[in-house]
């Protein structure tokens, strides 16, 4: 996408702008990489050197939405990978960098702080442009339906080269939909490029090489459900539990021992 404080002058965007001439009423939105200059320079351990100029920048993986209404909106990912796409906890152990390259890659994605979580289309209705991993995780995936009219998924499959792993990430976003009542679309590169109506049915799909356009009339969000609204709970309970069992643990242990003595 070039660089990301100044995309109405990158050949990417005027690419994509210039079809807009004859669809007025279009929003493109689209995932790709995007660059900005690393504030903290060598100190940030996810920025780059480049050499050339002299200058430390970041590299984003990020959402674009482009319509004629002259705002450009920028989702950047945040949840990544690990070794895939950002190294863990670099700045606090940076010596892991030395074993990236045993595990996975080498690679120093960042989130990108400037950037806009929630789109909009000309219309005026609401989506949130999730950027592939991230929408595995149910409960963020709850939280970016809160306000939402319908999400977008911008998913990258090409390294996928079995189908069945495929539909497994579509029945994930199937369950997502019926949880949060809310329309998902889909795109994928050699993947499953799917319409999901807020009750979950399939409306629309295009599977690994049939490559080309789908499209359906849907019925957006209207109000949050009982899902939404206690998402996250289990989880914190589950983790109180956790705790509760280790410290009840160490306490039978200390017991029994104190008695032994």
């Amino acid at each position: 996408m070039g660089w990301l404080n100044g995309l109405i002058n990158e050949n990417a965007y005027k690419s994509l702008y210039a079809k807009l001439d004859q669809h007025k009423d279009l929003s493109i939105c689209t995932g790709g990489y995007g660059f900005s200059l690393a504030k903290d320079g060598p100190n940030d351990p996810y920025s780059k050197l480049d050499e050339a100029r002299g200058f430390y920048f970041q590299a984003h993986n990020v959402a674009v939405t482009i319509n004629k209404t002259g705002r450009w909106p920028i989702r950047s990912k945040e949840i990544f990978i690990p070794f895939q796409e950002r190294i863990p906890f670099l700045k606090e152990m940076p010596f892991l960098r030395n074993f990236a390259d045993v595990v996975g890659a080498n690679e120093t994605v960042s989130y990108y702080e400037y950037g806009d979580n929630m789109h909009k289309t000309l219309k005026g209705n609401l989506f949130v442009p999730v950027l592939c991993f991230e929408s595995i995780y149910p409960v963020r995936m709850a939280e970016n339906a809160k306000e939402a009219n319908f999400v977008t998924i911008l998913a990258n499959e090409f390294w996928n080269k079995d189908l069945s792993g495929s539909d497994q990430y579509m029945f994930n976003h199937i369950a997502i939909a019926i949880q949060s009542r809310t329309p998902i679309i889909r795109s994928s590169n050699s993947g499953i490029s799917v319409i999901i109506d807020r009750r979950g049915n399939v409306i629309e799909r295009r599977k690994g090489s049939d490559v080309g356009v789908i499209s359906a009339v849907l019925n957006k969000k209207t109000d949050q459900t009982v899902y939404e609204k206690i998402a996250g709970v289990f989880y914190g309970l589950s983790t109180f539990l956790l705790v509760g069992l280790i410290v009840l643990g160490l306490f039978s242990r200390f017991f029994k021992a104190t008695k032994k003595a």
